[in-house]
């Protein structure tokens, strides 16, 4: 993939957080990051930045060191299938030493998803139940959460289907 700019960024910050971009303000927030890139996975595809405020979505930048690359590379094994991501570190003008980590998700192709960071799978930031699912994360009970889907009672676990009458 091409180098993005600090430009190319900025443009598609100011689209605005939605779904096929999130913005997190710091590496503290690795784990609800790559959440959101699983959720990419199985959706449309997006980016995730961070070094960027997500309310005002201005350029902050971060530090990053070797530990951050590491955390980075570790959290990219944490996918499941097996993926290829890269960050990108672009430097944030007038901050010398400060980087916008930005990371691009690929739309699925068909019969790629679902995916799963760190054994679950996401869309839009939450776990996903759907009938795609893995086995040991369907649930049978009606939704608990709006958007969340149903299961039809041939998808219930074995002893748990419902009888007509």
């Amino acid at each position: 993939m091409k180098e993005l700019t600090i430009q190319e960024i900025e443009t598609i910050v100011k689209r605005d957080e939605n779904r096929i971009m999130e913005a997190k303000q710091t590496t503290g927030e690795l784990t609800a990051g790559m959440q959101s890139g699983c959720a990419f996975l199985n959706t449309v595809g997006g980016w995730l930045f961070f070094g960027i405020h997500p309310k005002k979505l201005t350029l902050l930048g971060q530090d990053v060191a070797d530990q951050t690359r590491q955390d980075i590379a570790n959290a990219f094994r944490k996918f499941s299938p097996a993926i290829d991501l890269s960050a990108q570190y672009v430097e944030v003008p007038d901050k010398p030493g400060k980087y916008v980590i930005a990371i691009h998700f690929k739309a699925p192709k068909a019969f790629d998803a679902p995916y799963t960071f760190d054994g679950r799978p996401w869309v839009q930031g939450r776990e996903y139940h759907g009938p795609n699912a893995p086995r040991n994360v369907r649930r049978a009970h009606p939704p608990q959460q709006p958007g969340e889907i149903q299961l039809g009672e041939n998808h219930a676990p074995r002893g748990h289907r419902q009888r007509h009458q």
